[in-house]
């Protein structure tokens, strides 16, 4: 998914999980992030890109 600068998307996300009362989410991680879709583009070889970001939301 590519967001635009100074835009903003909603998402909706779902668990494929079965509910369990035991099990308690603290925190969702969105790891891989690329900051400037534009640069990872030019870049010769993409697996070696660093720009990259991690995104934690604590429940």
């Amino acid at each position: 998914m590519i967001v635009e600068s100074n835009k903003t998307k909603t998402i909706t996300i779902r668990f494929n999980k079965i509910y369990s009362n035991q099990a308690v989410m603290r925190k969702m991680v969105f790891s891989d992030i690329i900051t400037n879709y534009e640069e990872y583009e030019q870049a010769q070889d993409k697996k070696q890109y660093t720009n990259r970001t991690t995104l934690t939301i604590q429940m």
